[in-house]
């Protein structure tokens, strides 16, 4: 067994009913709200309104590379299959609520949207408080994708570096966009 599967079969097997309902409430976009209305905020008090159209256009790239690219492209392309539709892991998964997701997992888009928002925040806003609470959260992400058995260890760390390469892409655009 080769460590990538090693690993998920760990986070995966880690399991509790209480913890499948954690997992699946976290992994929900919509728990997030609270936190992106607080970063909305932040940047509203942060910045003058003529710049936080720029930066939320900045906001929309980074999310256009991080969710678009692997969903829309890379996943179909490379058509590896989620541990979570894997016939040859059914019977060692544990899957909550038969929730399966989409067929193709590589690479996280979880991850890279994650890590992508809150680093291009990060840079953006300087906090340390919020940059800690911000890599918590991408972390959080991280774990529910694979307790949940969704993605491999490998996808979660490729959507990691993609979501980095994304905010830095994203930032580099921004700071280019006001000193113009």
């Amino acid at each position: 067994m080769n460590s990538d599967l090693s690993l998920l079969l760990w986070f995966n097997g880690h399991h509790s009913p209480a913890l499948d309902q954690v997992a699946m409430i976290l992994t929900s976009g919509f728990t997030w709200i609270p936190l992106y209305l607080l970063l909305l905020f932040l940047l509203v008090r942060r910045d003058p309104r003529r710049t936080v159209w720029k930066i939320l256009g900045c906001v929309a790239l980074c999310l256009l590379l991080s969710d678009g690219l692997p969903d829309g492209i890379v996943k179909p392309l490379v058509g590896r299959l989620r541990p979570s539709h894997d016939p040859a892991l059914s019977s060692m998964l544990h899957i909550v609520d038969n929730h399966r997701n989409t067929l193709y997992g590589f690479f996280s888009a979880h991850a890279s949207n994650t890590m992508g928002i809150a680093l291009f925040f990060s840079l953006l806003l300087r906090n340390p408080i919020l940059v800690a609470t911000l890599m918590c959260w991408v972390l959080v992400n991280c774990w529910t994708r694979m307790y949940l058995g969704l993605h491999y260890p490998s996808d979660i760390l490729v959507g990691l570096l993609w979501g980095a390469v994304s905010a830095t892409v994203a930032y580099t655009c921004l700071r280019r966009v006001q000193s113009s």
